[in-house]
């Protein structure tokens, strides 16, 4: 089980979203109609055959099929009588609540009354239902953007029901369970409450408020000692002591306790990070799913449908956040969905007025690919490895000494908290962003370039000139694509629609299927030709479709290849070559040569209009030295533009052709300035975040402001 493709009821199996003692869940599709997410929990093989456990799983079944309302998982359907049984519920893009506050930390006093009302109204539903849920904890509450639900009724029983657990098992988790569940008395709703007091205590403090320890020490603190709520909010103290309280008899009613907390107001899965993390997983999912209709979808078919796509900056997992949630104070500054404040953006920038950098740092290798910037952190080639400067302050945050030769092959992929990263010897490395710890690496796919990511992949070329798909799950190769590319050069690639497009040098892109490997099309978009870099094309990706600038620029959906709507250079220039793309907000930003120039055009990616276009510099500021450094695209973060132009053929910066990187507004195209310097290094590599653009140079990284 747990290979895409496969099927268990209904459902299509997508993605494996854990896995424990008795079985996995998944992430599945409906096999028709909506293809909504669905997840899927599967009994082992070899306990299926447990009658004991099989009656466990179906108590959950059956419990879970009981309880309909808001704030509680639902139910879609359960085979408990097959050779594998399984329940499926709705799939809550999300984090728990425990992850929530790992991430971001305590709840302000705001944002646990909204939490609290919510969770107690979810308990009235289940005890309406005639249930005690007996194992309420932060794990077991996921925050949607529709607000938390509960999940998990592995253990729930009718009210006044006894514990009647296995010999040798845990009534439930220390800490949240009530005195008289842990002595093993008769249990009723009371018992949520006492739950729901502590899991509102941790939100407060982030930690639980009877310890942590031997769970024999922590369920002796819970029956004999009182809670520790240091840190909890003063007006809190006294509606979560009374949920914590020993006897049952005196704690409220879940109803009375969201009486008590009042009217949910600001809501802290509505707004900031929290909603935008919420959002990043529903994107995430929407993804996978898209990649299993590109599976299910005949060869060739045309994609009807403008799902999200697999794009480059994705993974399956995890997401680091700040909680700054301090309702009631001043607003503070505008955070990003990683938790970084955005810079303060430029008042009114001015033609010729170029700004000071927001922060400096050295040490960067000189000839390394572009940054990226992920997580909370950038992070470029350094040395003989990587290094990584927090994006807020500048401040080095780690480094990885790498294996003693420059990172240089290929792109640094970016995956949330993830850095893939292809090293000499034939490495594939996988990086913790926040940390620069080792996660994993392999050379089992003999990687010579990093090509690209998406939810179930990390795709490289190979010594042999093979594109090879490495799952990060198992760390094999789990297609190698059965012929090699015809070029000896550089090549791009991209993700989108089940479709990973490699483009060569010579403007020859193959379109693999991203779960087979198998050719699905194929198309001639023209040389980039010498004059202007000796680098594979770059392909930028717009929903389902692959954005190419050769000799022209292109428009193909990706699923099969067909051309939406193309537009050849027609300027003056000798060499007709477009650089690489770049999308953002449904405008394409595509650099060209003029005759005696550089132009910018910006274009609707729905139908190539023209928008605007602007002379940015000198034509032959093309040339990169490096033959592994892709073009550098533009790149936007705000309203500006940030349009690398690199240096002349002898290595030199020309300031009288404005070479550097010249900075556009977007809105109109209106050229203000040019960021250059006195250095002779070759080319400028960009990367954005967060209100600020990542400017290396030489072995110098900037964070300049944007507006």
């Amino acid at each position: 089980m747990g290979e895409q493709g496969q099927h268990i009821g209904p459902y299509r199996l997508v993605a494996t979203l854990g896995e424990g003692g008795m079985g996995a869940v998944y992430l599945a599709r409906e096999a028709g109609g909506r293809g909504r997410a669905v997840a899927v929990k599967v009994l082992r093989p070899e306990l299926a055959r447990d009658q004991g456990m099989v009656r466990r799983f179906r108590r959950e079944a059956d419990t879970a099929s009981s309880v309909r309302g808001r704030g509680v998982a639902r139910l879609l359907g359960y085979d408990l009588d097959g050779p594998l049984p399984w329940i499926a519920a709705e799939f809550l893009a999300g984090p728990t609540l425990h992850e929530a506050v790992g991430f971001c930390g305590p709840f302000d006093e705001a944002g646990a009354r909204a939490l609290g009302v919510h969770l107690a109204r979810a308990l009235t539903v289940i005890h309406g239902a005639g249930l005690v849920h007996r194992d309420l904890k932060p794990s077991n509450i996921v925050l949607t953007r529709d607000g938390p639900r509960i999940i998990d009724f592995g253990i729930a029983r009718p009210e006044y029901g006894l514990t009647l657990t296995d010999p040798g098992t845990a009534p439930a988790t220390p800490g949240y369970a009530p005195p008289e569940q842990v002595t093993g008395r008769r249990t009723g709703p009371a018992a949520d409450v006492f739950s729901l007091g502590a899991v509102l205590a941790f939100a407060c403090t982030g930690r639980a408020p009877f310890g942590a320890g031997h769970p024999a020490a922590v369920n002796f603190r819970v029956v004999h000692e009182n809670p520790d709520l240091t840190g909890v909010p003063s007006a809190l103290l006294g509606p979560l002591g009374a949920c914590l309280a020993k006897d049952s008899a005196a704690r409220p009613t879940p109803e009375r306790l969201a009486s008590v907390l009042g009217k949910p107001g600001d809501l802290p899965w509505r707004s900031g990070p929290l909603h935008g993390e919420i959002e990043r997983r529903t994107r995430e999912a929407e993804r996978a799913l898209a990649l299993a209709r590109a599976q299910d979808r005949p060869p060739g078919r045309p994609s009807r449908r403008r799902v999200l796509s697999a794009a480059t900056a994705v993974v399956a997992t995890g997401g680091g956040l700040t909680w700054w949630l301090r309702r009631g104070e001043p607003e503070g500054p505008r955070i990003s969905d990683s938790g970084v404040p955005y810079a303060e953006p430029l008042a009114n920038p001015r033609p010729g007025a170029v700004p000071d950098a927001l922060w400096k740092a050295d040490g960067i290798h000189p000839d390394g690919p572009d940054p990226v910037a992920v997580d909370r952190v950038v992070v470029a080639a350094s040395g003989g490895g990587l290094a990584a400067w927090r994006q807020h302050t500048g401040e080095r945050a780690w480094s990885w000494p790498g294996n003693g030769a420059p990172v240089r092959h290929g792109p640094l992929l970016a995956a949330d908290r993830a850095l893939f990263v292809v090293t000499r010897g034939g490495w594939l490395t996988a990086l913790d962003a926040r940390s620069g710890a080792v996660q994993w690496d392999t050379r089992e796919a003999g990687a010579e370039q990093a090509l690209a990511v998406d939810p179930v992949h990390v795709y490289v070329l190979d010594r042999g000139r093979r594109v090879a798909a490495v799952s990060p799950r198992t760390r094999k190769v789990r297609w190698r694509s059965r012929a090699p590319l015809a070029s000896t050069g550089p090549v791009g690639a991209a993700v989108a629609d089940g479709r990973l497009l490699v483009c060569t040098r010579e403007g020859q892109g193959v379109a693999f299927d991203v779960l087979s490997g198998e050719v699905r099309w194929s198309e001639d978009f023209g040389p980039v030709k010498p004059y202007v870099a000796d680098v594979g094309l770059v392909p930028a990706v717009h929903e389902d479709a692959f954005c190419v600038g050769g000799d022209r620029m292109v428009v193909v959906d990706a699923a099969d290849g067909r051309q939406r709507w193309t537009q050849d250079h027609d300027s003056l220039a000798v060499q007709r070559s477009w650089g690489a793309p770049a999308v953002v907000d449904g405008k394409l930003y595509a650099p060209r040569p003029a005759l005696v120039s550089r132009e910018l055009l910006c274009l609707e990616v729905a139908d190539g209009s023209r928008v605007w276009t602007t002379d940015v510099g000198y034509a032959e500021s093309e040339f990169i030295k490096d033959d592994l450094l892709p073009v550098q695209a533009v790149v936007r973060e705000g309203e500006a533009l940030y349009v690398p132009l690199g240096v002349d053929r002898r290595g030199h910066v020309d300031r009288e052709h404005d070479l550097g990187v010249a900075v556009l507004d977007a809105s109109s195209g209106a050229k203000l300035w040019v960021l250059n310097d006195d250095s002779a290094a070759a080319g400028w590599r960009l990367a954005a975040a967060a209100g600020r653009v990542f400017v290396a140079r030489g072995t110098q990284l900037r964070a300049m402001p944007t507006w």
